[in-house]
């Protein structure tokens, strides 16, 4: 009878703080546009309002719930101090779950194990961290959400990028030089047919005289 008592409790507790969680962020429209989060970058800084924050944590909330994540289930956060972070952070709030922070200076081991452990479905990380993810081992159930950081690119995807460039400039320059061999094959053809029209009419001439 006790444990049952107890059990309802703890059930009561979190329904409570659920609540005053989504309350909390239902609270945001509130603010409006008036500053929430500022970040700063190198290329200057980028602002999001009570408003914009609100909208892009339901939507992230409703993602989670697309994926199967459902009230007490728990989401892995694997991220540097981002705005991204704290968006991630309380849409699995809003949605019931259970937050487990990493701090991406563990090693992979220790990331393996936290997986393992906790039981996590789903884990939201930055560009860098969602491919240690992949590489690690674990359930073919866990899903990895990626949010690129604008500030710091991978320089791998610096390099595709301004290779595929190079692609598309090269690509356009053989285009042009197909189209100039073209219009020079076209230009052959109408001077070998102007040609022979000349030689037929030449012989006809000579012929009739």
């Amino acid at each position: 009878m006790k444990a049952v008592q107890s059990e309802s409790r703890k059930e009561a507790r979190q329904s409570v703080g659920q609540n005053t969680l989504q309350s909390m962020v239902n609270g945001f429209k509130r603010g409006g546009h008036n500053l929430a989060v500022l970040q700063f970058t190198r290329q200057g800084s980028e602002k999001y309002s009570y408003e914009k924050l609100l909208e892009q944590v339901r939507q992230l909330a409703t993602g989670l719930s697309s994926l199967g994540i459902q009230k007490g289930d728990r989401v892995l956060l694997l991220a540097a101090n981002w705005p991204e972070w704290v968006m991630s952070a309380l849409a699995v709030f809003y949605s019931g779950a259970v937050i487990v922070p990493v701090d991406p200076q563990v090693n992979d081991e220790t990331i393996k194990h936290i997986i393992t452990d906790s039981g996590a479905k789903v884990a939201f990380a930055d560009g860098r961290s969602a491919e240690r993810l992949r590489k690690i081992k674990h359930a073919k159930s866990f899903n990895v959400v990626s949010f690129e950081q604008a500030d710091e690119p991978d320089s791998e995807a610096s390099d595709n990028k301004e290779e595929s460039g190079q692609q598309k400039e090269n690509s356009i320059v053989a285009k042009g030089q197909r189209d100039n061999n073209k219009e020079e094959t076209a230009a052959k053809a109408a001077d070998q047919e102007a040609n022979g029209k000349k030689e037929n009419g030449t012989k006809a001439s000579k012929q009739e005289a």
